[in-house]
């Protein structure tokens, strides 16, 4: 009970307005978790096989890697603020026309809608770091990290009982569609939260955030401009940025291969359906939640190294557990390994994102923390719309879905190895300037 009442009282230190905001965050995934979770079923009951879904989603990640860097370029030295209300309008409308696209088969429609879906997704995901970073205080920035992160989390575990209730749990099934309505209308509760983030927002860096760059405040001064890109070239550390970011592109692309089609494996393979695999989506969501929040609490204790690299190494052995359950998914139990391996590795994995962003960002330097998310955001998306396109031409090859996830599990193996580089050479940057 002490353990709990320390917990909340590190949480509490995070303020009413950034709490607000990763509130409003929260609602706005709920729509992203409905995508993984309801979406790509619906779209193969209406008739669209699982490579043709793929192709469709494709766009969404598109959009948001062709705006991300422009997002994250504008947002440096501006008010983030407006992006969020754009978002929390557009990403629900666009949402509604998704919908209606798949439900006429304007095949046309739906690759729009899912193209502008990621970029005003972007205004989210890319500029949501940076606000924190700018405006919550020093000793709650993990806390307040972890919480954002888990706001993910938190609206897989609404939108996975929702999807459950209305599709098995009261005794009837109002449908894939429906689900998605009710979720999307439930998004536009973000639009209120806002009014609750403070407007006065601190555009300015904190001196104190100022690492691994001694002399950019002096050159600073010496153009008589304030902290505003007047080329991207001289106003970025673009060999400290490759290098924190390239961990990041390595597990992106492997990871696009696997996580936005898990639901297309379910019920392909083990033939779980909305019911079933939103439940598992909801118990997912909750271990997921709840080891995000330790996360403040493990790295003061383990540090980076052993925290990332730690939990990391225990999910990709679990990530290919799980992935060659393929092999004997004729056995009546091997849903239920899937389901075991699944739900285990996702908190293991997740709850790194916290860790790797607050390692990334203190790595970069204030004064490359937006382009930083941008690029992040980028190389999430980027990768994941070529991974989506090879997983559509491997899925029309007659490729297993076991042989495709495998591809993820060696690029995670992979990552796990460039965290560690980075982090050694975060903590010998660490030494040099303490000396």
């Amino acid at each position: 009970m002490r353990y709990v009442k320390s917990l909340v009282e590190s949480y509490a230190k995070i303020g009413s307005s950034i709490l607000a905001l990763i509130a409003a965050e929260a609602f706005i995934q709920l729509i992203n978790a409905a995508f993984f979770l309801v979406l790509l079923i619906y779209f193969n009951k209406q008739g669209y096989p699982d490579y043709e879904a793929a192709g469709f989603v494709s766009y969404r990640f598109l959009g948001v890697v062709l705006v991300a860097l422009p997002v994250g370029i504008y947002a440096r030295g501006r008010r983030l603020l407006p992006l969020f209300y754009a978002a929390s309008v557009m990403v629900p409308l666009l949402s509604l026309l998704i919908l209606w696209g798949i439900e006429k088969h304007f095949s046309n429609l739906i690759s729009i809608a899912m193209f502008f879906w990621g970029v005003f997704f972007n205004f989210i995901t890319v500029v949501v770091n940076p606000f924190i970073i700018r405006n919550c205080d020093e000793n709650a920035r993990s806390e307040a990290f972890a919480l954002s992160y888990a706001s993910n989390s938190l609206a897989s575990i609404v939108c996975g009982l929702l999807a459950w209730v209305l599709t098995s749990g009261l005794g009837f099934d109002i449908g894939e569609r429906n689900v998605m309505f009710v979720i999307i209308t439930l998004s536009l509760l973000a639009l209120p939260l806002l009014r609750f983030v403070d407007r006065n927002e601190n555009i300015e860096y904190l001196p104190q955030l100022e690492l691994f760059e001694p002399d950019f405040e002096s050159s600073s001064k010496k153009s008589g401009k304030r902290n505003l890109p007047s080329s991207l070239i001289q106003n970025y550390d673009w060999k400290i940025i490759f290098h924190a970011l390239f961990p990041t592109l390595v597990i992106a692309i492997g990871a696009g291969f696997t996580i936005p089609f898990v639901s297309l494996f379910f019920f392909t393979v083990h033939h779980v359906d909305t019911d079933i695999f939103s439940l598992i989506g909801t118990i997912t969501a909750i271990l997921v939640t709840l080891l995000a929040l330790l996360v403040p609490n493990l790295l003061k204790k383990w540090g980076f190294k052993k925290s990332i690299t730690g939990t990391q190494i225990v999910a990709v052995t679990l990530l290919v557990l799980f992935s060659t359950t393929e092999w004997y998914a004729q056995w009546q139990w091997a849903a239920w390994l899937a389901a075991i391996f699944y739900i285990s590795r996702q908190p293991l994995m997740n709850m790194t994102g916290p860790m790797t962003t607050e390692l990334v960002l203190n790595y970069v330097g204030t004064r490359n923390r937006e382009i930083i998310s941008a690029l992040t955001s980028a190389i999430w998306s980027g990768s994941w719309f070529f991974s989506s396109i090879i997983f559509k031409w491997l899925r029309e090859a007659h490729q297993p879905y076991v042989n495709i996830f495998l591809i993820t599990g060696a690029m995670y193996a992979l990552g796990v190895v460039f965290y560690y580089r980075l982090i050694m050479a975060y903590e010998e940057k660490i030494n040099i300037s303490s000396n």
